[in-house]
């Protein structure tokens, strides 16, 4: 099978591989992207929607064997009908669920913070370059047997380790951004998750509200203080590109 080199076609993904099978016996199968800088790698990724049913998904090559080791871990698989149906209760404000909601500030402080006028990469702030994979010398185009991307840590059993999210509370979160901003996961790793933004925040209120809940829902902001919420809100003023990391 050849390597990808430029946007992917229907002939090159009726040719993708098993890349590994879930805890739940679905198989995610995928074809090998390498040689390109970030820019073509976001092309591509949006290029294959076009061609398959499945949601196309950039991985690094260690991905698949780190997922497996976690899936070793207790309490941590569930069927993804079930990762689905609890993520549904919560998102339509069942009142038996727990929604995962975050921290954030007084509504009456979202006016007060300068968020226009700050500039970007502040101590403590980990900037929203978009990485795509970072580095990686070798990556795949994963075909992810789901029809939107926020189903993908449902049908991972993505996360419930350390300290990450839940799967159920990963796809919580996911829909709610699509649903709100148009952001459609692209990427991810073990750590981190990559998001192409429809429709990023335009307003200062807006930019605050989103910057405390992804600082709940990862790491991005190291300290977690108001101050680097400020900060954090300002670079995501019309930002078409999101990334969300856990240590």
């Amino acid at each position: 099978m050849r390597i990808l080199h430029e946007r992917p076609t229907t002939a090159d993904l009726d040719q993708a591989r098993p890349l590994f099978t879930t805890p739940e016996g679905i198989e995610v199968t995928g074809v090998p992207l390498t040689g390109l800088p970030a820019a073509e790698r976001r092309r591509a990724v949006l290029a294959a929607r076009s061609v398959t049913s499945c949601w196309p998904v950039l991985i690094d090559q260690s991905f698949p064997a780190q997922l497996e080791f976690h899936w070793t871990l207790p309490d941590i698989t569930m069927p993804l009908h079930e990762t689905l149906r609890r993520a549904a209760r919560l998102c339509d404000g069942d009142p038996d669920g727990t929604r995962p909601d975050f921290p954030g500030p007084p509504v009456r402080d979202v006016q007060d913070p300068p968020v226009a006028g700050v500039p970007s990469r502040p101590d403590g702030f980990e900037p929203l370059a978009p990485t795509l994979l970072g580095g990686v010398s070798r990556a795949y185009l994963a075909l992810m047997p789901v029809d939107a991307g926020w189903q993908v840590p449902a049908l991972l059993n993505y996360g419930g380790w350390n300290r990450y999210p839940s799967p159920v509370e990963h796809t919580v979160v996911l829909r709610r951004l699509y649903e709100r901003y148009g952001a459609e996961l692209v990427a991810m790793t073990d750590c981190s998750a990559e998001f192409i933004v429809r429709r990023p925040p335009l307003t200062r209120p807006d930019a605050w509200h989103l910057a405390w809940e992804l600082i709940g829902y990862s790491d991005v902001v190291r300290d977690r203080s108001p101050e680097s919420a400020v900060r954090f809100a300002a670079d995501l003023l019309g930002a078409d590109h999101w990334v969300a990391s856990w240590r």
